[in-house]
């Protein structure tokens, strides 16, 4: 109520609090989408964050790491995080009102190199590239404009139909589940922000074939918002308001791109003869016995009010993918070309990489406004508290501790260790399990193992659930580290990996 005049009383969850703080704190007047077809165009162009691993093993070789040899090429293992990446997209123009289709005339005089992104109008194309041969092996760590898939069978290597112990892909049950693939295939029917299609072709994929274009106006009509929780959370006297001004900021996005579809009607049956009429209605489920007397029917709703601005969405999401690119692309690759840098891994808003250089952190002050060094001790060389918070900024993750040793397994599955004062520590992730198993069960190790070994982890533990409306407690044997990945193709070696599509592949 101090920040925001809002009572959080009054609403169900934080990113209900926060999109209507938004709304009275910028006073924006959003326009809601009336063409249906304009509604499901935005909703196919919509992708999620980048997670894969790139390459599964790498070692830090230098004079402060623990195995140093000077026989070998110096490599560092860096890992970086974008301050508030959301918060950053967001900040920039985004769709507000004034959605039109352009006519066949335009399409065909439009070149989207011409549009400044700071212009009044901005636009989402539908679009097809392609990727030539000659950019696979520079693109090969993050190929651009990554897609929706399911992986077939055939996609896989030898290695990879190893790990499934079968011989043959006809022995694989084709993947259910579409995932965010970033590959090197040509793409048809691509949606897009013209932001980073502009981004695209400059780094030399070819413009085809332009389909749709929707022309919007755009404002930074969120901007004050985020700047006003940034400078609260920089100001923040404690961990759980630095917290809260960061979620304030994050929950706002998701909003955005609420999916009402998911939505279901939920009605409490006693009566046999309404429990018949409700599973014989075409809107009709699933549905839950409880006990002999009571029935929880889902139903589907028979309307749908579509009066979210997924829009926004559509925008912050490809904006934010745009910055990680540009410091891949136009920082990374350009300070250490080829092969002398190696992505490890990314998770939406981190990445990680293997660089060969003589000293990565005379590097990095050299391009000190790229970076937010506020976590660095203060004797530290590249130490700096200007950009501290600064959305957008990388920060080094360790804080100039030196990463020894990293092992990725598949996406959000890697673990890696550090040194600190003489001792070696371990940060690890395994998705899907338990944060207290992974903390005591789990050992870096374990990830290494599991790489080389092809040796699949189980862990045991207990838990929470509720069946029926009654919790139980329960022991859980779960698959807890497993080292097939299906996002990228697997070379022989177990370690490197090529994107799908890759001219090698073919």
């Amino acid at each position: 109520m101090l920040h925001y005049q809002l009572d959080p009383a009054h609403f169900c969850s934080a990113p209900g609090l926060s999109w209507q703080a938004a709304l009275k704190m910028t006073k924006a007047k959003l326009q809601l989408l009336c063409d249906i077809d304009m509604h499901l165009f935005i909703e196919d162009g919509i992708r999620g964050g980048i997670c894969m691993i790139t390459e599964r093993f790498a070692k830090a070789n230098h004079e402060h790491s623990v195995s140093y040899n000077p026989n070998l090429p110096k490599q560092y293992l860096i890992y970086v995080d974008a301050n508030n990446l959301y918060g950053l997209a967001m900040s920039q123009p985004l769709p507000i009102s004034n959605f039109r289709w352009l006519f066949q005339e335009e399409i065909r005089r439009f070149n989207v190199l011409d549009i400044e992104n700071d212009s009044e109008y901005g636009y989402m194309l539908e679009v097809d590239l392609d990727y030539p041969d000659y950019l696979h092996d520079a693109h090969r760590d993050y190929p651009l404009a990554p897609e929706k898939l399911y992986v077939k069978p055939n996609m896989l290597s030898g290695v990879q139909l190893e790990i499934l112990g079968v011989d043959s892909a006809d022995e694989v049950q084709s993947s259910k589940q579409i995932k965010l693939v970033p590959n090197l295939y040509n793409k048809k029917n691509y949606i897009l922000h013209y932001w980073n299609l502009k981004f695209y072709i400059n780094h030399g994929m070819k413009l085809m074939k332009i389909h749709r274009i929707l022309k919007f106006k755009q404002e930074p009509w969120l901007k004050s918002y985020i700047d006003f929780n940034t400078e609260r959370r920089a100001n923040a006297r404690n961990s759980f308001e630095k917290e809260f001004f960061k979620l304030m900021n994050n929950s706002c996005f998701g909003k955005t791109m609420e999916n009402l579809r998911k939505r279901r009607r939920i009605e409490l049956i006693t009566s046999r003869a309404i429990l018949r009429k409700r599973v014989a209605q075409p809107s009709f489920h699933d549905f839950h016995i409880i006990n002999e007397d009571l029935v929880v029917v889902e139903r589907k709703k028979t309307s749908l009010l579509l009066n979210r601005p997924i829009y926004t969405g559509l925008a912050v999401l490809d904006i934010s993918k745009l910055h990680m690119y540009q410091f891949h692309y136009d920082h990374i690759k350009r300070l250490y070309p080829e092969r002398k840098s190696r992505l490890l891994f990314t998770d939406t808003d981190s990445l990680a990489y293997a660089i060969n250089t003589d000293d990565i952190y005379e590097d990095m002050k050299n391009n000190v406004d790229l970076y937010d060094f506020s976590n660095y001790p203060e004797d530290h060389k590249c130490y700096s508290a200007a950009n501290r918070l600064v959305i957008g900024k990388f920060k080094d993750e360790l804080g100039s501790l030196n990463m020894e040793e990293f092992v990725g397994l598949r996406s959000k599955m890697y673990s890696f260790t550090y040194k600190m004062e003489d001792k070696m520590k371990e940060i690890k992730k395994a998705k899907g399990v338990k944060k207290s198993v992974v903390k005591r069960k789990i050992s870096h190790m374990d990830y290494v193992k599991t790489l080389f070994e092809d040796e699949d982890q189980y862990r045991e533990w207990n838990s929470f659930r509720s069946y029926k409306h009654r919790i139980y407690t329960i022991k859980v044997n779960k698959k807890s580290l497993s080292c097939f990945d299906d996002k990228r193709y697997i070379l022989g070696d177990g370690i490197t990996t090529l994107p799908h599509g890759h001219k090698n592949l073919i």
